[in-house]
């Protein structure tokens, strides 16, 4: 009996846990249904790429409320979304004097002008919202956005072993 129950608890984690790995979010859009990936995405460096510091996770569902757009930028609104190193694909660095176009192709300068220039842009924005809210009752006050780390220990918690 006991063995019994505990096969038939162990079933039901192994659906749900798998469901979970598979989970989607669907929305309706001019387009039709999207479907997007909720779950935590790791961040790699290109294989021939040393890593300085520790991969990072990247929580897709947190997401959401942005446009595909903001981040896929070149997606057609049809089409599979390809990984930002499809096209940001080059290993060594290029220096941001160089100009953008050029500098943005290296990996690393494409995921922080995106994610982090998008954090510290939302964070001067709660900034300007404090200002505004100083002295203003509780219920007259503007919520702060939400945001995201803005250190690079934010994002990458330790450093790469």
């Amino acid at each position: 009996m006991k063995k019994s129950r505990l096969l038939m608890i162990t079933v039901v984690l192994l659906l749900v846990s798998g469901l979970a790995v598979h989970a989607e979010y669907r929305v309706e859009s001019d387009e039709g249904e999207i479907c997007a990936p909720i779950q935590t995405m790791i961040l790699t460096p290109p294989e021939d790429v040393e890593a300085k510091f520790a991969d990072v996770r990247f929580p897709h569902a947190d997401h959401f409320s942005y446009s595909c757009m903001e981040c896929h930028h070149m997606w057609d609104g049809y089409s599979d979304i390809n990984a930002c190193m499809d096209c940001h694909d080059a290993t060594e660095y290029i220096s941001r004097k160089e100009p953008k176009e050029d500098y943005i192709m290296y990996y690393q300068s494409a995921y922080h002008a995106l994610c982090r220039d998008c954090h510290a842009e939302i964070g001067r924005k709660n900034t300007d919202i404090k200002k505004e809210n100083k002295g203003k009752s509780d219920e007259d006050k503007v919520a702060l956005l939400p945001n995201g780390p803005k250190s690079c220990n934010g994002c990458h918690s330790v450093k790469a072993e």
